[in-house]
C-alpha cells in the first residue's frame, strides 16, 4: 500500500537517541509521533503490556490470566499450545506472541490519516530481542514474516537507523539516572551485564534494517550531540523531498 501521508521510520537499539530525535523532528514538521506500535490502543497490546508489568511485579491478576487464556483459546492455537506447555509460567515468549499478533492486525489495517514519525518499530525491536536470545522459534518466524510485510516509509531514505557504541550508551544511561529520570529496565541492564549480547543485538538490528528497509540512512550518534543528530537528519529529510 502506498502511503498518502508522510511516514518516517526511526529505528535503533536503546540509548541511541531515537526519542529525542523524534521529538525534535515533530517540532520541525508537526508530525504525529507513534511510539513503537502502529496504534496505541490495540487490546492485545494493552493485555501484553499489563502481563509484562505483572510479570515484573511477580504477581499476575486473575483478570489478566483469564483474558490471556480466552484470547489464546479462540484466536491463536500456537499460543494456546505454548501456554499449555509452559503452564503455570507466563513467559516472555507468551507475551511476545501477544505483541506480534497485535502487530499483525495493525499492519493489515495500517492506513495513516496524518503525517507520522514512528519512534521505533515494535516488530523489528521484538525480532532483534528474541532472535538474539534464541527464544521460541515459532515466535521468531512469526516476527520475520511480519517484517516482510511491514509498512515502508513514504520514501526509502525516510528510514533512519541510529547507532552508538557501548561507552556512549552507558554514559547516557548514567546521566539519566543521575537526573532521576527512570529506572533500569531489562534492556538497559544488558549494556552492563551482558555487553556481548548488546553488541549482537545492535548487529542484528543493523542487518535486518538494511534488508527490510533498503537505502536506510545510518547515523552513528556516539560522538554527536542531540542537536547535531537533529540537524543531520533534518537536512537529510529536506534533501529527500
Amino acid at each position: 500500500m502506498e502511503n498518502k501521508f508522510t511516514y518516517i521510520l526511526i529505528n535503533g537499539t536503546d540509548l541511541t537517541g531515537k526519542t529525542v530525535l523524534s521529538n525534535n523532528l515533530t517540532q520541525d514538521f508537526g508530525f504525529l509521533i507513534q511510539n513503537s506500535y502502529f496504534t496505541k490502543n490495540h487490546p492485545l497490546n494493552k493485555l501484553a503490556t499489563q502481563l509484562r508489568k505483572e510479570k515484573l511485579s511477580g504477581k499476575f491478576s486473575e483478570e489478566s490470566i483469564n483474558a490471556l487464556h480466552s484470547y489464546a483459546k479462540d484466536g491463536d492455537p500456537v499460543l494456546q499450545k505454548l501456554i499449555e506447555d509452559l503452564y503455570p509460567v507466563i513467559s516472555d515468549e507468551i507475551i511476545g506472541h501477544l505483541y506480534a499478533n497485535a502487530a499483525a492486525e495493525e499492519i493489515a489495517t495500517f492506513n495513516p490519516k496524518e503525517n507520522i514519525i514512528q519512534d521505533s518499530s515494535s516488530v523489528l525491536k521484538s525480532y532483534v530481542i528474541h532472535k538474539s536470545l534464541g527464544t521460541d522459534r515459532r515466535l521468531v518466524d512469526k516476527l520475520e514474516n511480519l517484517l516482510s510485510i511491514h509498512p515502508k516509509p513514504s520514501k526509502p531514505n525516510f528510514s533512519i537507523l541510529l547507532e552508538a557504541d557501548l561507552d556512549a550508551k552507558r554514559a547516557r544511561l548514567e546521566k539519566r539516572y543521575k537526573n532521576g529520570e527512570l529506572y533500569m529496565s531489562d534492556t538497559d541492564e544488558i549494556i552492563f551485564r551482558n555487553p556481548d549480547l548488546a553488541i549482537e543485538q545492535a548487529k542484528i538490528m543493523k542487518d535486518v534494517t538494511n534488508h527490510v528497509f533498503p537505502n536506510t540512512t545510518i547515523i552513528d550518534t556516539t560522538k554527536l550531540t542531540e542537536e547535531q543528530v537533529h540537524d543531520e537528519v533534518r537536512n537529510h529529510l529536506e534533501l529527500g523531498k
